[in-house]
């Protein structure tokens, strides 16, 4: 059993065509990226009865002919007259790093021409590495064809999200396309897609949007996931139109009750990552409508070069789905744009929050050191009081100690005499002490200096 399972890891792990460099890279395992396993052979008809045709074939022996061929194989059901093909795709889907297949759909030499202009690798197509800006390329081709190069990053950064490179012949209505694609997700995405839109998935330019598109999908739920935690923090920190001024009253949140709200602490966090979110999604804005300007200007193109009317619908739908794309794209990236200056000045306005919060607790600690102090402040007159009295008697105390309180006498009959040597002791006592309080007082007024 052991070593079946073995068995089955290797052979999986022979399919795998993404290095493990690019895939830690990425922080994604191996297994997520497409494989060998996950080539397709794609071929696609519009028939002059208005239907279409979409099916998977089995790998050709001669890979090139089958791509420049607009011959598919009929559906045998069908009455021959109402099946007749006017345009044809043939797509062969191939991971990333794929070398058992034809480099591309082009002439021979044709794209290492524009390679070389462009200072791109000799594997440029089919690296995982993007090695350039998200961008389309057009291909230079004789007899009336035409070509172009389209390759993206995945998750904004030099990883090839997908590759489509395409041969278009407006007189055959015939297009020859190789896709190399990332994840198996976006396969079968795409695949998904491709179903759904099979009567027009034919024309390259077309092909090229559904790529795109499965990134602009996504737009709509990301912005509202970052207006939902806006809504949430602006709801913490009181600032929500809900607690606007009314001319009843106010009814906003105090900055008590804000400090006191148990998310408050982590909404700086939370507003910094949906800041970073609206940067990251809005920097990848551009490189789309790029995308968007270079297909509408093969379109255009194409579109010059072609005169079958049959392809006309089709023509009208593309032109009106591009300038949808670039709509979406445009609202989606002023969302964006917006969403982070909101982001930014409820970040400022928790700043200070937390500001205010540390000032009223400074404010406090104030408050009550000032009552400490006010509080030594009396104690430490009592102690002055207590210290006073002490230095008045301790010189009297300490003579009559010396003389051993001879100056009293007390006779049989209760009588007391003082004695008449009591002018020494007063002459002794005042004296000493005047002295130790003016040592005092000296020492107690030096304290005072040396702290002020």
């Amino acid at each position: 059993m052991y070593e079946m399972a073995s068995l089955e890891a290797s052979a999986s792990s022979d399919l795998i065509t993404v290095t493990e460099k690019a895939a830690n890279y990425c922080n994604k395992k191996r297994e997520v990226f497409a494989d060998r396993g996950d080539v397709t052979y794609i071929e696609i008809a519009s028939y002059t009865d208005g239907t279409s045709s979409k099916s998977e074939s089995a790998r050709p022996a001669d890979i090139p002919n089958w791509l420049a061929s607009n011959t598919i194989q009929k559906d045998s059901s069908s009455p021959p007259c109402m099946r007749t093909s006017t345009k044809t795709l043939k797509l062969l889907i191939v991971p990333l790093n794929y070398k058992e297949s034809p480099y591309s759909p082009f002439p021979d030499g044709a794209f290492e021409a524009v390679a070389k202009s462009h200072n791109l690798n000799k594997d440029y197509l089919s690296s995982e590495w993007l090695d350039s800006p998200s961008i389309g390329l057009e291909v230079p081709l004789q007899a009336g064809l035409s070509g172009f190069v389209v390759k993206a990053a995945k998750w904004n950064d030099n990883i090839t999200h997908f590759c489509l490179s395409s041969v278009f012949d407006p007189s055959s209505m015939h297009s020859s396309c190789i896709l190399r694609i990332a994840t198996k997700k976006d396969l079968q995405n795409f695949k998904t897609r491709l179903d759904d839109v099979q009567e027009f998935a034919w024309y390259s330019c077309f092909l090229a949007t559904l790529l795109i598109d499965e990134r602009l999908k996504k737009l709509p739920d990301e912005t509202n996931n970052m207006r939902k935690g806006l809504y949430k923090i602006e709801m913490t920190t009181g600032t929500h139109k809900k607690f606007q001024h009314r001319e009843n009253g106010s009814i906003g949140r105090t900055a008590e009750e804000a400090w006191g709200d148990t998310k408050f602490l982590s909404a700086p966090a939370e507003l910094t990552s949906i800041a970073s979110d609206c940067i990251k999604r809005g920097f990848s804005c551009p490189s789309r409508r790029r995308f968007v300007a270079f297909l509408e200007g093969e379109h255009e193109a194409n579109m010059r070069k072609c005169s079958n009317k049959d392809a006309d619908s089709t023509f009208r739908i593309l032109t009106q789905k591009l300038g949808f794309m670039r709509a979406w794209i445009e609202e989606s990236e002023s969302r964006f744009l917006y969403l982070g200056k909101r982001a930014e000045v409820q970040t400022q306005m928790c700043l200070s929050l937390m500001g205010q919060r540390d000032s009223a607790d400074i404010k406090k600690l104030s408050d009550a050191s000032l009552a400490i102090s006010r509080t030594s402040r009396g104690d430490s007159a009592n102690m002055h009081t207590i210290a006073l009295i002490g230095l008045l008697f301790l010189p009297g105390n300490l003579i009559a100690s010396v003389f051993s309180t001879g100056f009293f006498s007390f006779q049989g009959n209760d009588a007391m005499v003082v004695s008449s040597k009591i002018w020494l002791y007063v002459a002794i006592v005042v004296p000493l002490t005047a002295l130790v309080l003016l040592v005092w007082y000296l020492r107690v007024y030096k304290q005072r200096r040396e702290v002020l």
